[in-house]
């Protein structure tokens, strides 16, 4: 017994102490733990009755009835704005109407030749007019090469006699006649151009309501201009009717093809209403005059 004492002494001993610490518990102080289920507090669970019911609340909001009510309500906002976009449109057509009267006027000035000439000589014709100047470095010559475009896709229907294309410079300081006869002549051989004194071509461009605006100075010799010497102007093609009244006009965003549909139409128009009479004595001789020169051409067109 003293023997097996010292030799169980000798291995404790020698033992780790935390398996002497286990070794001195009783079995009976071993439990079997387990973790226990999460539970929610009282807060969660009130989130979660909280979206239930707003959930309950949207699905009892969004009924046939409220549908309904808002496809009403949208379909009758959408025939106001419809309404009120179409009273607009007619403010803008009439306030075009009554301006058109105020656009155009006698002018009397040189052409490319040396002739004078105004603009009674032209009646009987529609007027392609442009306004510009032989020294622009980009814009004149692609509205002037558009305007011999537009004189091109006439003549395919046989429109073209009809159809005056005519530039007047804004510039009569450098632009002289032979200058206006060189530049016109490189882009079409039936456009006219026009100049004059700076009194005469500033009168025109009063009565078309053109833009224009110059810095610098050209001495009266024209040996030297000033280095600042620019010129600005507005980018329109007039179309004026046979009778030299304003029909409508042609913005630099109206393309070749556009505007010569255009004309055609204002042609087309024009012919119907000399064969109708219905614009008077006067009108009527003027319009039907046009309509005989046209109607062996238009069953082709």
């Amino acid at each position: 017994m003293h023997r097996l004492t010292r030799t169980v002494g000798r291995s404790l001993r020698f033992a780790p102490r935390g398996s002497i610490s286990r070794l001195n518990t009783p079995l009976t102080s071993i439990r079997h733990f387990s973790v226990p289920p999460v539970q929610k507090d009282d807060h969660d669970r009130n989130e979660g009755n909280d979206a239930d019911k707003k959930g309950g609340m949207l699905r009892g909001l969004i009924t046939w009835k409220s549908v309904l009510l808002l496809t009403v309500v949208g379909a009758g906002a959408w025939v106001w704005f419809d309404s009120r976009k179409r009273e607009q449109m007619d403010k803008i057509k009439e306030v075009k109407a009554v301006g058109t009267a105020s656009i155009g006027g006698p002018f009397s000035l040189v052409d490319h030749n040396g002739r004078p000439t105004t603009d009674s000589d032209y009646r009987g014709s529609f007027m392609l007019l442009y306004f510009g100047f032989t020294h622009c470095p980009d814009i004149c010559p692609a509205e002037l090469q558009k305007m011999a475009g537009i004189m091109n896709r006439l003549e395919k229907v046989g429109f073209h006699k009809l159809v005056q294309p005519v530039f007047i410079t804004i510039d009569p300081w450098r632009d002289s006649v032979s200058q206006v006869r060189d530049y016109v002549k490189e882009f079409h051989p039936s456009i006219i151009g026009l100049t004059g004194s700076p009194g005469a071509v500033t009168k025109v461009c009063k009565a078309y309501r053109v833009y224009v605006s110059k810095s610098g100075v050209v001495n009266e010799a024209k040996e030297k201009e000033d280095e600042d010497y620019l010129v600005d102007h507005s980018i329109i093609l007039y179309l004026m009717g046979p009778d030299g009244k304003f029909i409508e006009f042609y913005s630099k965003t109206v393309d070749e093809e556009q505007a010569a549909e255009k004309i055609i139409g204002q042609i087309r128009k024009a012919i119907a209403i000399g064969e109708g009479g219905a614009q008077g004595d006067e009108s009527t001789s003027l319009w039907g005059r046009i309509a005989t020169v046209l109607s062996p051409k238009t069953d082709k067109a």
